[in-house]
Order: C-alpha cells, then sequence, then structure tokens
C-alpha cells in the first residue's frame, strides 16, 4: 500500500456508509414515509435496492408509481419527498461514525490535504447535516445533488486544478466507484455490512483502522 499523505494531492469522500453509517437510516425512511400502506418490508426494500444507486427522489417517484400501483399524486409524492428529507436530516444526526472515519479525516486535515465530500445526497440537504455534526472545518468543499458524483470530481479537478492522478476517492458503493473509474482517479473501498460492492474494487477496508497506518 503506498503512502496515501505522499501520493495525493486531495482526497473525495462519499458520506453515507463512508464516514457516517446512515444508509440503515436512509433505507428504513424510505419505509416510514408509505407507512401508511400495509406491505411487506423485505419485499420493499428489495425493491428498493433494484433501482440501484439513484437519487431519493427518482426512488421515491417510482416507488410510488411502481410498487404502490400510482396510489400517490405528484402532490402526494412532492409531500413524500419533504417528508423523507426531514426524517433523516434528524436521525443521521444520532447516526455513528464509520470506526476510524474521524481520526483517518483528521490526520489528513493536520497534514494540510485539501479533503472534500462528494454525496448524492441534495448539496442544500447535506451541508447542515455537515455543519450539525461539526465536520464543516476539515473539508475544502461540501458538495451533493442534483449534480452527479462524476460530475462533482470533475468539479474539483478543474476548480482547484488538480489532475486526477492527484486524487483519491474513498466510497461505498458501485456508484462511487464508478464515478471514480470514469474520471480516471485512485479509489478506495468501504465495505460495510451492505456490501454495496457488485465489482470488487483492487482496495477494499472495513474499516478505516487499517487504513490510517497508510497516512
Amino acid at each position: 500500500m503506498i503512502d496515501i499523505s505522499k501520493t495525493f494531492r486531495a482526497i473525495i469522500f462519499d458520506f453515507d456508509g463512508t464516514i457516517i453509517d446512515s444508509n440503515d437510516i436512509k433505507r428504513e425512511a424510505f419505509a416510514e414515509i408509505f407507512s401508511e400502506q400495509k406491505f411487506s418490508k423485505t419485499d420493499f426494500y428489495g425493491f428498493v435496492k433494484s433501482l440501484g444507486d439513484i437519487d431519493r427522489y427518482s426512488i421515491i417517484k417510482t416507488c410510488a408509481h411502481e410498487f404502490f400501483s400510482e396510489a400517490y399524486s405528484n402532490e402526494d409524492i412532492k409531500n413524500k419527498i419533504e417528508m423523507y428529507s426531514e426524517i433523516t436530516q434528524q436521525q443521521i444526526l444520532l447516526a455513528k461514525e464509520i470506526p476510524g472515519a474521524l481520526d483517518f479525516i483528521k490526520k489528513m486535515y493536520k497534514k494540510n490535504i485539501p479533503l472534500f465530500i462528494c454525496s448524492a445526497t441534495p448539496e442544500v440537504n447535506l451541508i447542515p447535516i455537515i455543519k450539525s455534526i461539526k465536520l464543516m472545518k476539515y473539508f475544502s468543499r461540501i458538495l451533493g445533488g442534483p449534480k452527479t458524483k462524476e460530475e462533482n470530481i470533475k468539479f474539483i479537478l478543474s476548480d482547484y486544478n488538480f489532475d486526477k492522478k492527484d486524487i483519491l476517492y474513498i466510497g461505498d458503493s458501485d456508484i462511487d466507484f464508478k464515478a471514480a473509474k470514469n474520471v480516471g482517479c485512485d479509489f478506495i473501498g468501504i465495505v460495510n455490512k451492505d456490501n454495496r460492492f457488485s465489482v470488487k474494487p483492487r482496495i477494499m477496508y472495513s474499516s478505516y483502522k487499517e487504513l490510517i497506518n497508510y497516512v
């Protein structure tokens, strides 16, 4: 394994499942906003998982139209989206960190490595969460939806004058891996209990406790 702080000029992190253990919170919130319906959570979670890594708006609209047989109007769907944002913003504040994530972030910050967050969560929702959990000072920029992760990585390269070889991306899903691969930057996978990789990245860790040895 290479020395991360000497090899890379910047590190990009996904957020959910990479810094904060919040994947279950978000999955359960999708079920909660449809709680007036009778359905199997196992079937519902399976359906949501089958949709792949798409944004919250697309997940909720698709569930409303397909899983619940178009039982909701456009206004109902809009209300569900707002409800989902409220639930997740409250619950994520109580979520635990991915083991060792904060220590790793602090160590890289002390070494003056620019750090970024690149998440699918809408930026308007993401930034208040980062502020509330007191992580804002560690990051040069917080980037989220509606732009894709790939678009946000390219923005970082352009706006901060980095080459793709300068960047390490750390994430926990296929969409993270694919975004890094498409741009051409290096990638490290954080494998949580959900194991959201269908294709295994070359370098994977279950926590940052091992990874921090290479800083």
